[in-house]
């Protein structure tokens, strides 16, 4: 066992206060029955008859109102319903001691409806505050918290109504659960993993998405469960009320209770959690021999295994709940759990006890386990692991052979469109230990990519049909996180990664995470200085804008990558030109552009920034500053990036304005590449991908620094405490490291290069990519993608790398390429 888990989680902010908050309203909620039973029996001596009529109605409320709680607090939040439920429970609990039956029965079950849901608020809160790996172990606190409330509920509404009077005990209840409600209100906890924004009413999911298989079947081991708690209690009283050994009665449910918080305890510190339809199937199993058991000391060690298991399949279930659970429908997925376990509940104890009646504990016992072992393992084959979020909803027999790599205790990592300019991620996933799953966005690998595109670090490539699908077939191999490897990959994998439940920036800002336009508008908006543009819808327009602000502006298309169809004009007919070319052309990822931005040029040194965020928590990764040339009909197009320090006032001014930029667009988990230009007026950013930066950037600083933005994310995702602990941390360079692309200013078949083996030559030179090769059609640089080569400089001595740079530069030119005469070659 592991105390480790039960720190760390009770370690996370707000959730030990939640926790008792919990404990607070449920103790109310399960001293009712026995309060109401009281009431009707002593206070208005009608018997237990109808004592027990009014308490089914009021269950029943419970039940059927649960879900339409989590229907609306997935709607509206979590503030109006409690402000609504306080107030009905202290009008009911008030009054309810001065109606006669009939008009309680009727506003017993009103009361159950609207009752405060703790219990559901509890389990929302851990899903929300908890990371998924470690969300067992809250589970199993609250579980055993759970037990403590039934330890005192019942005895609190026994005392209050026996010492004092009903009326007392009804008011105390009242008071108890406004009270619980109000503190909720105030505190207005995070019910969504990761901060995650209530999707809007748009984005909510339909019924068969967060109905889905995997939950079904948790609902179902949930309600086998329910039946334990409820049957297990009547079949030991009637087992040794039969037997006369009714003196045995206490100490056997307190030895109950005392191995169910250790069964509790142990589950908890497991490093993974079994599945739970496996550990109710093992509830209802040891369940069945009980009533063998022929006197009291055999029938208290009997239940030892089953008293162990008792909390872990709450605790397991509940887990697995909030895994199938998908975004914005949470609540009420959580709330029909608990309506399962209600409605097992009420079931178990009367199913128990009318076979007890007929038949005896021994044939008791072995219905309500056989009960629960066919239900729980009718669910096996869905729940044989832990799976999350939309998770089966689409899963169908023709997938079953998909599900085979669940049973590996690997963590797999699933990483959306990885292509070559990205591949060292899935290499240092693969390092640490992570299998890889890839799920590719589109139906074909874009052209761009296609030379160069493999499979080979993967256990399987999943192309994407649609969400409920892809999630379902990820949801086999239990991801711990779902990354975007490219900037194509970012919207699909935000889908992907709030659907499964893991750490996600969520779907409400992925359209501002990758629309260049949308992008510069919301960060704006939330106070982060940016440059003037417009999203351009004709010609005209476009002209029009460009007078009224004058000077030179950017054209380029609000989704691309890579400096593609990136134009920078210095005349409204430039920029009408550039708009021509980039309407409808089809883009770098072979996707046709639909849409223009224009925005004003910013004047100032370019400046790379690699980040890493795991919680809203962000790592400066590296920082490099560019330089540009003006060539090839471009005025600024980058030649090189050089590794500077992490402090300095340039750094520091970036740094701030880098966070906030991350903040604004909703980057609280994983890797974003910045590009910010430093204007005279501050920092403008340029523009922001939530992914991995390309061209073995990160890479090449792990050469002067040790670490680099792979380095991090792999923490980011794998040991989130070790990030957390050395995110702030500043980097030290140990070399200077320079980052140079050759430009090409020719167009034609390449014979060679003539001088780069003097490029080779030099001191600082470490490493060089040539991407175009004799033989082959080269072309003007004008993007990322037309480079001709690159090349890394790597010298203990800044000066070095810096000479170095130069006489690159001073080779490369017309000179530098020979082309094969036109009519020649391939």
């Amino acid at each position: 066992m592991r105390l480790q888990a039960y720190r760390q989680v009770l370690g996370i902010p707000g959730l030990r206060s939640m926790l008792v908050l919990g404990v607070l309203a449920k103790i109310p909620v399960v001293a009712i029955p026995m309060i109401l039973t009281l009431h009707v029996t002593a206070e208005q001596r009608l018997g237990f008859g109808r004592a027990g009529l009014l308490v089914a109605l009021w269950t029943a409320g419970v039940a059927v109102g649960a879900p339409f709680q989590g229907r609306h607090i997935d709607r509206h939040g979590l503030r109006p319903l409690l402000v609504v439920a306080s107030v009905c429970q202290a009008l009911f609990w008030v009054s309810a001691s001065r109606m006669p039956y009939p008009v309680l029965l009727g506003a017993a079950l009103l009361s159950g409806l609207v009752l405060v849901p703790g219990t559901t608020i509890s389990r929302l809160v851990i899903s929300g505050l908890v990371p998924e790996e470690r969300r067992h172990t809250a589970y199993a606190v609250d579980s055993m918290l759970t037990n403590v409330s039934y330890m005192i509920g019942p005895a609190l509404g026994v005392a209050l109504a026996t010492q004092a009077s009903s009326t007392v005990a009804f008011r105390g209840v009242g008071l108890l659960l406004v009270v619980s409600g109000v503190a909720v209100i105030v505190v207005n906890p995070a019910l969504e993993p990761g901060g995650e924004d209530r999707p809007a009413d748009s984005a909510r999911p339909p019924l068969r998405q967060w109905l889905n298989r995997g939950l079904v079947a948790t609902l179902a081991c949930t309600f086998a469960a329910g039946m334990f708690s409820s049957g297990a209690e009547i079949g030991v009283v009637g087992a040794l009320q039969q037997r006369d050994q009714v003196g045995w009665i206490t100490p056997v449910i307190l030895v109950f209770g005392v191995c169910s918080m250790t069964g509790g305890i142990l589950y908890g510190g497991l490093r993974r959690s079994p599945s739970a339809a496996l550990i109710v199937a093992c509830l209802g199993a040891v369940t069945l021999p009980l009533g063998l058991a022929a006197r009291a000391p055999w029938l208290a060690l009997a239940l030892l295994p089953a008293a162990l298991l008792y909390a872990p399949a709450f605790a397991s279930t509940a887990s697995a709940a909030s895994a199938f659970s998908v975004a914005g429908a949470r609540a009420t997925a959580m709330s029909v759990y608990s309506t399962a376990m209600t409605v097992g509940t009420a079931l178990g104890g009367p199913l128990v006890g009318a076979v007890l009646d007929r038949w005896g504990p021994g044939w008791a016992f072995a219905t309500v386990g056989a009960s629960i072992l066919v239900i729980s393992l009718l669910t096996l084959p869905l729940l044989g692991h832990r799976a999350r979020g939309a998770a089966a909803a689409s899963t169908t027999p023709s997938e079953t052979s998909k599900l085979e790599p669940v049973m590996s205790l690997a963590k797999h990592v699933v990483i959306v469109d990885s292509y070559a300019p990205t591949m060292r991620l899935a290499e240092h996933f693969q390092r640490a230990g992570a299998t890889l799953v890839r799920v590719q966005s589109t139906k074909e690998v874009p052209h761009v990519y296609r030379s160069s595109f493999s499979t080979d670090l993967y256990v399987d490539n999943i192309v994407h049909e649609d969400l409920g699908t892809t999630a379902a077939r990820i949801a086999a191999y239990d991801p711990v996180a779902v990354v975007a490897g490219g900037e194509n990959g970012v919207e699909l994998a935000d889908a992907l990664s709030s659907a499964l439940g893991v750490p996600s920036n969520g779907v409400q800002l992925s359209e501002a995470r990758r629309d260049k336009y949308v992008m510069i508008e919301t960060i704006k908006r939330a106070g982060v200085p940016a440059a003037r543009q417009i999203m351009v819808g004709d010609g005209e327009q476009l002209e029009a804008w460009h007078r009224s602000i004058g000077g030179r502006v950017v054209v380029k298309p609000v989704r691309s990558a890579a400096g593609d169809h990136v134009f920078f004009c210095d005349t409204p007919e430039e920029a009408l030109a550039a708009y021509r070319k980039i309407d409808g052309a089809t883009n770098v990822f072979s996707e046709r552009n639909h849409g223009v931005v224009a925005q004003e040029y910013l004047c100032g040194t370019e400046y790379i920034v690699n980040t890493v965020s795991r919680d809203g928590h962000h790592r400066i990764c590296e920082i490099w500053r560019t330089s540009r040339l003006a060539v090839n009909g471009l005025s600024d197009l980058a030649d090189a990036a050089y590794l500077i320090d992490r402090r300095g006032e340039a750094q520091d001014r970036l740094a701030a304005y880098s966070a906030r930029v991350l903040d604004a667009l909703g980057i609280r988990h994983g890797p974003a590449h910045l590009e910010v230009k430093l204007t005279n007026d501050g920092p403008r950013l340029v523009e922001v991908g939530a992914r991995i930066a390309g061209g073995n950037i990160p890479s090449h600083a792990q050469l002067s620094i040790g670490e680099s933005q792979l380095d991090w994310t792999v923490r980011a995702y794998l040991d989130p405490e070790g990030f957390h602990r050395g995110a702030d941390e500043d980097y030290r360079r140990s070399r200077y490291v320079a980052n140079l692309a050759l430009i090409s200013p020719v167009e034609g078949i390449l014979r060679g290069y003539r001088d780069l083996d003097a490029i080779r030559r030099l001191e600082s030179f470490h490493d060089m990519q040539v991407y175009v090769q004799p033989g082959e059609r080269i072309s003007r640089t004008v993007d990322d993608v037309t480079y001709a080569a690159a090349m890394l400089l790597l010298h203990d001595t800044e000066e070095v790398v810096l000479r170095d740079a130069n006489t690159v530069r001073f080779l490369d030119g017309a000179g530098f390429y020979e082309l094969e005469p036109e009519g020649e070659g391939a």
